[in-house]
């Protein structure tokens, strides 16, 4: 349960399983780094949080550990997340009686297993003890067709927002950021929400503020390995009075409604949740014409040249001086992202677990 976009998923999504009359339990492999808020998030909602362990996550102890507590806690289906987990919970279930349903959800296109031949036979057998394999996009499921050659096990299932729970959160207004931030009642506010760390791209975002006006202002919604240098780019450029870090925070909505402008600066995703997040805010986005981000938006407009900080700055520009642009983009963005409503996504989750289940009992 770390600060990723994958595990913000669950935390948010998982609630709306359990008024549903699900039982959800959330096992993790370590404790190590997880998000005390996340934790918080799912106590607050009645959902046990169980760990393996508090130490590395690529111990091969975990197989025996989680085969231990599967085996003491029965349950219908197993739904794994990320890498290592795909490999720890495919070997433990191997020859274990009453296996759930095991059913793993691929977040990215791209890894470093893929890109290597060498690991193919056993991606191939690792992936084959799953009885599903999720694409959460067409990119996604195209990469797991040609890596895997599997097609009977995997399943498109674009990943959802909760759009209401963004479009009705109550924004913070320009007072807030003054007094927080001091930052001016009327500047222009523009807000990346996400991990500092690869494939995210904020230096891209930093040298396109530093072409723009005075008034612009920038919030870095985020932590990880990659925000000290995106700190020292800031002192380099002597933006420490216009670009403002807040660190990880649970008022993600309330900051989004708040902001003039989101932007998602990244070299590619999987599926970007941020995209739909910002999209579902009913306030204007940019984001790099990368994989990931390009298919979640109506048109080009949205986009700027990946990495192209100078055609970020004249795509702000353009919208700081005409609001009612601004405003078209939000509009017709929020229209676009109800394609896809977390609800259609869950919906579509428990189809499969249930088609799975009957199978079994055919």
């Amino acid at each position: 349960m770390g600060k990723g976009g994958a595990e913000k998923l669950l935390v948010d999504n998982l609630p709306i399983y359990k008024k549903m009359g699900h039982d959800v339990t959330v096992v993790q492999l370590s404790s190590m780094l997880e998000s005390e808020e996340y934790v918080e998030e799912l106590k607050k909602n009645d959902i046990p949080l169980y760990s393996l362990s508090s130490g590395s996550f690529r111990n091969p102890l975990l197989i025996v550990r989680l085969r231990s507590y599967l085996k003491k806690n029965n349950c219908d289906v197993l739904h794994v997340h990320l890498f290592p987990p795909l490999y720890w919970a495919s070997l433990a279930t191997l020859g274990l009686k009453d296996k759930p349903k095991l059913i793993f959800t691929e977040h990215s296109s791209s890894n470093e297993r893929n890109t290597k031949k060498i690991f193919k036979p056993l991606e191939r057998f690792i992936y084959s003890r799953y009885d599903a394999v999720i694409a959460i996009t067409e990119r996604v499921n195209e990469k797991l067709l040609e890596w895997l050659d599997m097609p009977s096990k995997i399943k498109l299932i674009h990943n959802g927002v909760d759009i209401e729970r963004f479009n009705s959160a109550l924004p913070h207004k320009p007072e807030y950021f003054k007094e927080h931030f001091g930052t001016p009642l009327t500047s222009f506010k523009v807000i990346m929400v996400s991990r500092f760390s690869y494939p995210k791209d904020p230096i891209t975002l930093i040298e396109a503020i530093s072409l723009l006006p005075e008034t612009v202002h920038l919030f870095f919604v985020g932590d990880g390995e990659l925000l000290n240098d995106a700190k020292i780019k800031v002192e380099e450029l002597q933006l420490g009075n216009r670009i403002h870090f807040l660190g990880f925070r649970m008022d993600i909505p309330e900051l989004m409604k708040g902001s003039d402008l989101n932007v998602l600066s990244s070299l590619h995703e999987g599926m970007s949740g941020v995209t739909l997040e910002a999209l579902a805010s009913n306030t204007a986005f940019l984001g790099s014409a990368s994989p990931g981000i390009q298919e979640l938006v109506p048109d080009k407009r949205y986009l700027f040249e990946t990495c192209n900080s100078v055609d970020l700055s004249k795509k702000i520009i353009k919208l700081f001086k005409n609001p009612d642009f601004k405003d078209e983009l939000a509009s017709e963005g929020y229209k676009f992202v109800k394609n896809y409503s977390v609800h259609k996504m869950i919906q579509s989750h428990l189809d499969l677990y249930n088609l799975l289940l009957k199978d079994d009992m055919l």
